[in-house]
C-alpha cells in the first residue's frame, strides 16, 4: 500500500483522505484522521481485499448459459448459492462449491439443467359415417382402433351419398407447452373434399388439405385439442376397397424453440374398407322362415285331412 508524508509544523491544522485502490474496499476511518500537528503522528487506513462468487445456471451438455449471479464480499466471507426455477428447463446436478468461504479468486459455481421434453402427437380415426340415401343418423364408433369395414348395398352403390368423418387429436406427451400450428391431411383418391361439410378452414393443394386452426391452441402437458374433418367417398364400383387416410403434424412450436423429442407419433393413419352388399344373408333368412311357416302350413293341412278322414270313415 501506498505511504504518504503531510509535512508542516507543530498546531499545524491537517487532514487525510483515504485512497481507493482496485479490487479493495476500505474497511473504516481512523479517528486521527484530521486534527492538529504535534509530535508525529501516523494515520492508518485499513483495507480489505474484495472477492466474488460468480453462479452460472448452464443447459447440461452444452454449457448455454441461462442465468448467472454475481455474490461480492471479501476474503474469508461464507457464502452459499440456490438453483432456481428456470423455465421449460428442470435442475440436474451442481458443482461442489455451491457453499463455502470467499478466497483471493473468483469463484466459479455451476448448476447444470437439462430441458423439459416436448413432444406433440397426433392421433386419427372414424368418429362417424353416414349414408344419406338410407336416411340414417351417424354413428359413433368408440373403437378407434379397429379396422373400419362399411358395406354399401349393391343397388345404391352409384347413388350413395357416403360421408365419413374423421375425429383428429393432437395431444401434448412432453413437458411444456406446445403449439400445433399446421395440420396436413392427405386425402384418398376414392374420397373428396368439400368445404360446406366441414366446420373448419381448410387449405386445399390438390389432394394435399393444411389447416392452421390450432397454431393458437396452447397445449398444456398431458391435456389434448381436436379438430374433425369430414370428406365424401366417391360413389362407384371403382372406388372399393381398402382405403388410408393419412395425417400429419406438419409444423409444431413451443416458447422455448425445442425440437420435438421424436417426430415419429406426428403422423397417423385411419383405414377401413368399402364393400358391396349383396344382400344375401337377409334374403336367406327370409327363405328360411318362408320354409318354416311353409312346413308348420303343411303339417296342420295334413293333420286336419286325416282327422277328417277318420271322421268320414
Amino acid at each position: 500500500m501506498d505511504v504518504e508524508e503531510i509535512k508542516g509544523h507543530r498546531n499545524d491544522k491537517y487532514e487525510t483522505k483515504p485512497k481507493e485502490y482496485t479490487g479493495y474496499d476500505l474497511v473504516e476511518i481512523p479517528e486521527n484522521d484530521k486534527g492538529t500537528m504535534s509530535d508525529e503522528i501516523t494515520v492508518t487506513y485499513y483495507y480489505i481485499k474484495k472477492a466474488e462468487v460468480e453462479t452460472f445456471y448452464v443447459e447440461e451438455g452444452t454449457e448455454k448459459e441461462l442465468d448467472r449471479e454475481m455474490k461480492n464480499g471479501h476474503i474469508g466471507d461464507k457464502y452459499e448459492t440456490f438453483a432456481k426455477k428456470i423455465e421449460n428447463y428442470t435442475f440436474v446436478n451442481k458443482t461442489d462449491n455451491a457453499t463455502g468461504e470467499m478466497g483471493d479468486k473468483k469463484i466459479i459455481v455451476k448448476y447444470y439443467y437439462k430441458p423439459k421434453e416436448f413432444n406433440l402427437k397426433i392421433e386419427k380415426w372414424i368418429d362417424s359415417v353416414r349414408i344419406e340415401d338410407k336416411n340414417k343418423k351417424g354413428q359413433k364408433y368408440k373403437e378407434r382402433d379397429n379396422l373400419f369395414k362399411l358395406e354399401i348395398y349393391k343397388n345404391i352403390i352409384k347413388t350413395a351419398e357416403v360421408k365419413v368423418t374423421y375425429k383428429i387429436r393432437v395431444t401434448n406427451t412432453g413437458e411444456i407447452i406446445g403449439f400445433a400450428n399446421e395440420i396436413k391431411e392427405k386425402i384418398p383418391q376414392e374420397f373428396e373434399f368439400k368445404q360446406s361439410d366441414n366446420n373448419i378452414k381448410w387449405k386445399v393443394n390438390g389432394r394435399n388439405l393444411t389447416t392452421t386452426e390450432l397454431e393458437k391452441e396452447a397445449i398444456e402437458p398431458g391435456k389434448y385439442k381436436e379438430i374433425e374433418i369430414t370428406l365424401r367417398w366417391k360413389k362407384g364400383d371403382s372406388n372399393l376397397g381398402n382405403i388410408k387416410n393419412t395425417v400429419k403434424l406438419n409444423k409444431t412450436s413451443n416458447s422455448a424453440n425445442f425440437k420435438e423429442q421424436t417426430e415419429e407419433d406426428n403422423k397417423s393413419e385411419s383405414k377401413m374398407i368399402i364393400t358391396v352388399s349383396t344382400g344375401l344373408t337377409v334374403f336367406k333368412e327370409l327363405q328360411t322362415k318362408i320354409i318354416i311357416v311353409a312346413i308348420v302350413v303343411l303339417t296342420l293341412v295334413g293333420a286336419i285331412i286325416i282327422k277328417k278322414r277318420k271322421n268320414w270313415g
